[in-house]
């Protein structure tokens, strides 16, 4: 064993690394080293896996699920009763906050609707932006657990305060909802979960299983988001007029259990370290780590070129194909992610101005979509996965070179990728991509040009696939950095995200804002699917090893 250990602490105020040494004859960390915890390996019995998460996000996702309708309802609801306020027919029955009201279903209050969403996705989308560079490369020293339970807390406040306003309409008018949009944003949003639930798949699982891990996650996620909308119809009816706020309250229910859960999910590896090292070193090493560890913006560190540099230093093999690939594999997922959040407030007004859905219809809807994610994520994946070897497999038979030398050839992959983790994406990955791409985009394409409510659903099912290419790139792109830099890299898309969060469902619910009153709403879903065709370009400059 060596007479000591190395901590790498990186200080935001220097653009070099400082390194403190810790010698081994701490009790309590050579106790550790013995059992090969500073190693990274978790203790037998409370071993990381993506298994924890899963609960987690089946919970929290249910909770999402079931307020993803009345949620709309309400923004509708409070601008609708703005709107009207003043000038009701003597006939008209009165707005009920939070519920279902035919007489809010015009083409002008869903106009109005789209631009207060567009706003808030501003909001939310600045401040997640910020948050989630900082709080992704805080993860690194602290652990992806806690940054979760920090953003599941966000969730709570703005539930709570979208609350608040549905249940005092009289004192807090629909602006209001703006606050809950800001704490969402400075929670990180939902995005921050993902990238931390993928950061955590990294830490726990090997490069060749982490898209099939985080496409589980994706089920999970998509099955809760999928039987919420269905709870969210049975919990209406138990309440009714008298109690239209009850899917609120159950749903805030769940959030309070999901960060109670959290407490028993094991902290990765890196965790582990930075505890045992806490509770070891004197009080100026702890200063130093704490101050290390601040979640800091420094606006001369926002050089993109500069970030995928530290990512993929020159002295790794490969490092300008690897920087290459990073690049574009990350434009290909802001494309996906782009879609997905430019259309989720669209894909519950359209269908009630062209189709006439109600609340009912609008559940069902969102229930049998995202149930399709989640066998896609969870079926759909694997199966793809399966299909690609075979024919990957086929086709290395028919070679005569690669037959010639099976056992060669196998055992050289296997200690290239054990020794440099950075080995980039494969054929498997990029197949991967391109399918999920190929079909997401028929799906917006079909948005547009269905001609009934049914045919409308079938086109979600197709677009479901846009699961998997958020799984697919995201497991990729944790193949080009070591492991030691992937809540950097999780962190940074984040912030990416965050960004496209601001650009994309403004966008698009503008561009529906001013078509929907043309009688020509599904223009919003063809510009999606042509920003879906822009990735499919991309892809074939992706290299594979």
């Amino acid at each position: 064993m060596e007479n000591s250990i190395y901590q790498q602490i990186s200080d935001d105020e220097h653009d070099e690394d400082e390194v403190v040494e810790l010698e081994d004859e701490d009790p309590i960390i050579g106790s550790h080293i013995e059992n090969g915890l500073l190693q990274g390996e978790a203790h037998p019995s409370n071993k990381p896996t993506v298994l924890y998460l899963l609960f987690f996000f089946l919970i929290n996702s249910l909770a999402f699920g079931i307020i993803a309708v009345p949620r709309m309802n309400l923004v509708v609801s409070l601008v609708c009763r703005h709107a009207l306020e003043g000038n009701e027919k003597p006939d008209s029955p009165p707005v009920i906050i939070g519920g279902f009201n035919p007489q809010c279903q015009s083409d002008e209050i869903s106009s109005r609707t789209a631009l207060i969403a567009a706003r808030g996705n501003i909001i939310v989308g600045v401040l997640a932006a910020v948050v989630s560079t900082s709080m992704g490369r805080l993860s690194d020293r602290i652990g992806r657990v806690k940054v979760i339970a920090f953003n599941t807390v966000g969730l709570i406040l703005t539930e709570g305060t979208l609350l608040t306003i549905a249940t005092f309409p009289m004192s807090l008018d629909y602006r209001w909802l703006y606050a809950a949009y800001a704490i969402d944003g400075a929670s990180g949003s939902y995005a921050l979960t993902m990238a931390m639930a993928s950061a955590y798949v990294s830490d726990s699982c090997a490069p060749s299983i982490r898209s099939i891990q985080i496409g589980r996650l994706h089920g999970a996620m998509f099955i809760g988001i999928a039987v919420g909308p269905l709870l969210s119809t049975l919990i209406s009816k138990i309440g009714g007029s008298k109690l239209p706020l009850l899917v609120f309250y159950v749903s805030l229910a769940m959030r309070f259990f999901s960060i109670l859960y959290l407490q028993f999910v094991p902290e990765s590896r890196l965790t582990k370290t930075s505890q045992l090292i806490a509770e070891a070193k004197p009080r100026h090493l702890l200063r130093l780590t704490a101050r290390s560890c601040k979640p800091r913006l420094n606006f001369s560190k926002l050089d993109p070129r500069a970030w995928i540099a530290h990512l993929i230093p020159s002295s790794v093999p490969s490092s300008a194909y690897l920087r290459r690939n990073l690049i574009l594999l990350m434009l290909i997922d802001l494309l996906i992610y782009a879609g997905v959040m430019g259309t989720m407030e669209i894909l519950i007004l359209y269908p009630q101005v062209v189709f006439a859905w109600g609340a009912t219809a609008n559940n069902l809807f969102m229930s049998l979509v995202n149930l399709c994610r989640a066998a896609v994520s969870t079926l759909g994946l694997p199966l793809l996965v399966f299909l690609f070897q075979r024919s990957s497999f086929s086709s290395s038979k028919i070679a005569p070179s690669t037959t010639s030398t099976p056992t060669t050839t196998t055992t050289t992959t296997t200690v290239d990728e054990a020794h440099h983790p950075q080995s980039g994406a494969d054929p498997l990955d990029k197949s991967l991509i391109l399918t999920s791409l190929l079909i997401d985009l028929l799906g917006y394409l079909g948005f547009a040009l269905a001609p009934s409510g049914a045919l409308f659903t079938l086109c979600g099912a197709l677009a479901a696939f846009a699961a998997t290419g958020l799984a697919s790139t995201e497991a990729a792109l944790t193949k080009h950095v070591d492991g030691e830099r992937t809540g950097e890299l999780m962190g940074g898309l984040g912030f990416l995200q965050g960004c496209v969060r601001v650009v994309a469902p403004s966008a698009v619910n503008v561009v529906y804002s001013a078509t929907v009153r043309r009688r020509v709403p599904g223009a919003a879903f063809v510009g999606i699917a042509g920003v879906l065709g822009v990735g499919v370009g991309l892809m074939g400059w992706v290299r594979t090893r």
